[in-house]
């Protein structure tokens, strides 16, 4: 297994390091964590909290991360901050066994996405010196562990799975994993953006002919005519904006730069007329710095045809 980025580090490591009473022993841990992932799949707001009656406690930060500036929000507002010279993490202490904490991060390696555009997160860990991994709790575990994620309206689940038993319930974006005596947990986590094809532009239908893979965000597209000059005019649209209006097709290639923001996109052909020789027909190629791809749409004043570009990364 690959070792997690800090998201692991912080959210899954934390230890209570007590002598050994009675109450310690048999402390009861509740444990809530709710991420909210933002529109672009990988960057989140974070809530996590935490109820038990040890004595005292410490959460794990990476190293770099500055206490006063990377949190947004820390109860009990008290709390002692610490250098470990030989550990590859610090240490938030808590003179209290219960806390709350939050903070905007990243899923950074802990997250990947294929070529179809789908994302799988996975908090996959080494074992540390004591046999733990995942999101854990020293010595005893959880008495409850409570696992959220909630999606903005751009994104949807696709499946979900932990090594460990539990009741997952889904109510429209937001997933939640509830367990029960259970610790050293791992989750697989699979969503994707949904599906917004545009399925008519100012009243004509759209035909989307190609689905293609781009690995930048940076476009070069190129129009032109790659028959007789005929006097076709057109419009070309990518997503919500008009990249040509009313431009009349020559032969020579007419150059457009393009950044995408988001996954999925679309670029549609839209006919101002027909031209003498019908349909309204360009060739259009997109360049992402790295392949050059060609196609050639057509349109006439019942249907725009278009392609959907998928924006995969590297």
């Amino acid at each position: 297994m690959r070792r997690s980025s800090f998201l692991i580090y912080f959210l899954g490591f934390f230890i209570f390091n007590l002598p050994l009473t009675f109450a310690q022993e048999t402390a009861e841990v509740v444990n809530e964590r709710i991420l909210y992932i933002k529109p672009d799949g990988v960057n989140y707001m974070q809530y996590w909290t935490q109820r038990s009656n040890y004595l005292s406690c410490w959460v794990g930060l990476d190293k770099g991360r500055d206490v006063e500036t990377h949190y947004e929000y820390i109860h009990p507002k008290e709390y002692l901050f610490q250098e470990n010279e030989n550990e590859s993490f610090n240490q938030l202490h808590f003179n209290q066994g219960s806390f709350a904490l939050m903070w905007r991060g990243n899923l950074g390696a802990n997250v990947s996405k294929d070529t179809n555009g789908v994302y799988t997160y996975r908090n996959d860990t080494i074992r540390d010196s004591q046999g733990y991994y995942g999101f854990y709790s020293r010595p005893n575990g959880f008495k409850e562990f409570v696992y959220v994620w909630v999606l903005p309206e751009n994104l949807e689940f696709v499946s979900y799975d932990c090594n460990q038993e539990g009741d997952w319930v889904q109510r429209g974006g937001t997933l939640s994993f509830y367990g029960k005596e259970t610790n050293n947990l791992l989750f697989t986590i699979q969503y994707k953006s949904i599906e917004e094809t545009p399925s008519e532009v100012e009243g004509r239908a759209v035909n989307i002919t190609h689905t293609i893979n781009v690995k930048t965000p940076n476009l070069k597209i190129m129009v032109w005519d790659d028959n007789e000059e005929d006097g076709d005019i057109i419009s070309l649209r990518l997503n919500d904006q008009w990249l040509l209006q009313n431009f009349s097709l020559k032969n020579k290639k007419s150059q457009i730069h393009y950044q995408l923001s988001k996954p999925d996109n679309y670029l549609l052909l839209h006919a101002v007329n027909l031209g003498k020789i019908p349909p309204n027909t360009a060739a259009i190629t997109v360049d992402d710095g790295i392949l050059i791809q060609r196609f050639v749409l057509s349109a006439n004043f019942g249907e725009s045809q278009g392609i959907k570009i998928q924006y995969v990364g590297e």
